[in-house]
Formats: structure tokens, C-alpha cells, sequence
């Protein structure tokens, strides 16, 4: 029997569209020519659930997400469909996690459950799981481990602050080092209390020391290269610090207290030089105090400045004038622009 045109072109039609099917179910994992077992868990929320999303158990692949659908009753709930090997048998009171797998955030689901199933108490094609969603930290690190962490953590920072706590009760210079620190701050307390009314004695004037403090800070901006190499640095410090046994550590810590006195003690020297000097400055007899304090004495500075910038400008509008014998006698021409005038 010959079979017409038509009829091929409808079979080669049909053929094709059962292979795109197939070809389809194929990609997302699922074969049509097998009986799988198909399970549903809700949940509030399934961000990063897709189709084909793995379906594990303790890390053995059994399954597949197959679809996501809203709940018809409650369209807050999403159902999502797992397509599960035949011969994988689930209880019926497994939990389907959902988990982070890896720190890219790829996800999966889990089937945990406590014992293995037999005959009526295994799940059948169409009943429901319990759905749960597990945080990154707890997806990966278990409970255990991070207890077992925090543990040895307690005890290493508590082992170490019993040692500190031991030296110093046990060294005196670190107390008295503790007492020359207090000194200095109240010097230093002392010196911004005098500084305060300085400036506000002299406050017109400490203008131009603020723009220098600004170019001073635009500076070190621009140095911020060098501080972020001294930053890696003390970080490369750090971590030497780390890897030091506790009694290493404790005997740099005494160097460094001997060697804070020494600062402190470097500190008070400054200190009472930046108040002999402060002191110098507000004397009568001291040109800073004159300048900040006698009106005459500033007007009489301003005056020879202006005649010196009078003087330059004349030597540079002529200067054949001031080259003596050497110059050619020329009969002086006042300028039409006098800078003087």
C-alpha cells in the first residue's frame, strides 16, 4: 500500500515533536520511559531553586527538581516536585533541606531522615515531605563543628588573659608605668588648657599656621601610598604575633612595657620644653609676644616689609641704577607707574 504525502509529512511531523519532547526531559534529567518516584515539599520561600536543581542524600545524587508550582489553597507556599529514582526508597517522615553547597551559592536539597523505610512506611509517588531551608553557615558548618570551634576559642583567650593577669599583678614597673602615664596626661591637660588661651588671645593670627596644617594634611593624603604600605606591614606583624608561643609573647610584652616607659619619660622632656617655650612666647621681652601684643611694633614690621618690596621692584624696574662706577651716568627717569605711589 502506498502511503500519500501527507500522511508521511503528518509522521515526520509527530516524530519530530516527540523528539523535542524527548530531547527536553532528557536535558532537565528526567527519562520518559522510566517509572520514577515523584515527591512534593513546601516552602515559604525557594530562592536559588531552579529546574533540574540536585536532589541529594549524604551527597549521593538521587533526584531531580522537576517543577515549581504556587500552592492553589495558599499562594504564599511554594510546592516544589522532585523526581526521584525508582529504586531509591524515602521514609515517609524524611525532611527535604534545602542547602547551599558551595560559597558561589549553588543550591540543592537534602533528604535527611533517621532510619531506612520498608513496604507501607516508604513514601509513594505524590506525598508530601517536609520542607526546610538551612542558612549558609549551617549548610556549611555543622552545629558540632562550630561549638567544638567556639570551645577551643574560650579556652585559648581565656588560658592567655589569666597569663596577662598574672604578670601584671606580679610586676611592679608595669604599675608604676600605668602611674607615669597618668602624669603625663594630666600635663598634657595642663599644656591644652594654657594652648586654649593662647588661641583665644591670638585667634586672628592663628590663621595662617590652620593653612599650613591644611597643606601639611594634604600632604600626608598624598602619601597615603606609604601609609597603606606601613598598614601591610603591621598586618604581616599580626600574624608573625599569631604564630608565637604564649611565653615568647609575654616576654616581648615586658620589652615593650621598658620601652613605653622610656617614651613616657621622652614624653614629659617634650612636654615641659613645649612649656618653657609656650612661656618664652608670652613674655614682654619675646618677638612672638611683641608681634601678638604691641600694635606699634607690628605696624613698624608691615612698613619695613612694604619698603623692602619697594626696593626689589625698583631694582628690577632699573637696575642700572645700583651698578655703581660700572653703570653709565644716565639722568633718572621716574617711571610713569610708580608702585611706590
Amino acid at each position: 500500500m502506498k502511503i500519500r504525502r501527507e500522511t508521511k509529512i503528518g509522521l515526520l511531523a509527530f516524530a519530530s515533536i516527540a523528539l523535542l519532547i524527548w530531547g527536553y526531559q532528557y536535558l532537565k534529567g528526567i527519562s520518559m520511559f522510566s517509572t520514577n518516584t515523584i515527591l512534593y515539599a513546601e516552602y515559604d520561600n525557594v530562592n536559588g531553586i531552579r529546574l533540574s536543581t540536585p536532589v541529594f542524600i549524604d551527597g549521593l545524587q538521587v533526584g531531580l527538581v522537576s517543577d515549581l508550582f504556587q500552592n492553589p489553597e495558599n499562594p504564599r507556599r511554594i510546592v516544589v516536585e522532585m523526581n526521584i529514582d525508582r529504586d531509591r526508597k524515602i521514609p515517609k517522615d524524611a525532611v527535604a533541606e534545602i542547602t547551599v553547597t558551595s560559597l558561589m551559592g549553588e543550591m540543592a536539597i537534602n533528604l535527611t531522615y533517621e532510619n531506612p523505610c520498608s513496604g507501607p512506611d516508604c513514601a509513594q509517588s505524590g506525598d508530601y515531605l517536609k520542607g526546610i531551608t538551612k542558612g549558609t553557615l549551617a549548610s556549611m558548618v555543622g552545629l558540632d563543628d562550630v561549638k567544638a570551634y567556639m570551645e577551643t576559642i574560650n579556652q585559648g583567650m581565656s588560658d592567655l588573659f589569666k597569663e596577662l593577669e598574672k604578670e601584671i599583678k606580679n610586676n611592679e614597673k608595669i604599675g608604676q608605668t600605668f602611674n607615669d602615664l597618668s602624669a603625663t596626661m594630666a600635663n598634657l591637660k595642663s599644656l591644652t588648657g594654657r594652648m586654649d588661651r593662647l588661641m583665644a588671645t591670638s585667634s586672628g593670627d592663628l590663621k595662617n599656621t590652620l593653612a599650613n596644617v591644611k597643606s601639611l594634611t594634604d600632604t600626608l593624603n598624598a602619601g597615603s601610598s606609604s601609609m597603606k604600605s606601613m598598614i601591610e606591614n603591621a598586618d604581616r606583624f599580626a600574624a608573625k604575633m599569631n604564630d608565637l608561643p604564649l611565653d615568647e609573647t609575654l616576654g616581648e610584652a615586658k620589652n615593650t612595657f621598658a620601652k613605653l616607659q622610656n617614651t613616657l619619660a621622652n614624653a614629659d622632656k617634650m612636654v615641659a620644653e613645649l612649656n618653657d617655650l609656650l612661656t618664652k612666647a608670652k613674655s614682654d621681652d619675646g618677638a612672638v609676644a611683641m608681634l601678638l601684643s604691641d600694635p606699634d611694633f607690628a605696624a613698624r614690621l608691615k612698613l619695613t616689609v612694604q619698603d623692602m618690596q619697594l626696593l626689589l621692584q625698583d631694582l628690577r624696574l632699573h637696575p642700572k641704577r645700583y651698578l655703581g662706577p660700572l653703570a653709565k651716568r644716565k639722568k633718572y627717569v621716574k617711571p610713569e607707574e610708580d608702585p611706590g605711589h
